[in-house]
């Protein structure tokens, strides 16, 4: 019987230790990045309508229905709005795993190449985990980032030098800023176990990101704020 396995979630590095991290393990965890976001993809697939924009890990915007109701699982019931959640964390994988790889090859900045590193860490832990989830619930997922995403990505490609690290920290963080509302009503309301330990998971990692990019110093709070 196929069976979710599980990772420990990796909690922010002590305050004023800079992270060391060996290059061989910068590319085995990007080959690992790269590999669970092409698992995730080895089941029947519909893409995303482009309409739903605008969400890194996800926007708290209204949850669509995919039309397939309420389906009983042997983990709980499956709402619509579970299934959106799965997929749009599979989503933030799709533009979240190459951000953190553009910050091993583009950044000379310590805390932006760490904070790249916790993204490639983070998001193929989570990767791994809905793709399990999503071929235990018969769940699609998207198999390349949205439009805004893809234009995200497409402007950390053109920069150069310190507009790439301000770039990055300001895209990341404002998407992760705006994932804690989605993250907290899934956890409140599913009736799923697979997708309560999802949520678990997500706003681990969300968290760790967040303060990962805010140690950076280039988040621009009072843009965020307007």
């Amino acid at each position: 019987m196929f069976r979710r396995t599980t990772t420990a979630p990796r909690g922010p590095s002590a305050p004023g230790r800079e992270l060391q991290i060996p290059r061989p393990l910068v590319t085995g965890v990007i080959v690992l990045g790269l590999a669970t976001t092409v698992s995730a993809l080895l089941f029947p697939v519909k893409p995303f309508a482009e309409a739903r924009q605008g969400i890194g890990v996800a926007a708290a915007s209204a949850l669509a229905d995919d039309g397939r109701g309420v389906v009983n699982t042997a983990q709980g019931p499956l709402t619509p709005a579970d299934r959106e959640f799965m997929r749009k964390i599979a989503l933030a994988g799709l533009w979240e795993l190459p951000s953190g790889q553009l910050a091993q090859s583009r950044s000379t900045s310590p805390s932006v190449k760490e904070a790249g590193m916790h993204l490639l860490m983070g998001h193929a832990d989570l990767n791994n985990t809905v793709a399990q989830d999503a071929q235990l619930l018969n769940v699609p997922l998207p198999v390349e980032p949205n439009k805004q995403q893809k234009g995200w990505l497409a402007q950390m490609n053109a920069d150069q030098g310190q507009a790439f690290d301000r770039d990055f920290a300001n895209l990341l963080r404002n998407a992760h800023g705006k994932v804690f509302p989605l993250v907290a009503e899934t956890r409140a309301k599913t009736q799923n176990s697979l997708v309560r330990a999802l949520a678990d998971q997500a706003n681990t990692t969300v968290l760790d990101h967040i303060g990962m990019l805010e140690k950076t110093g280039l988040v621009d709070f009072p843009s965020m704020a307007k």
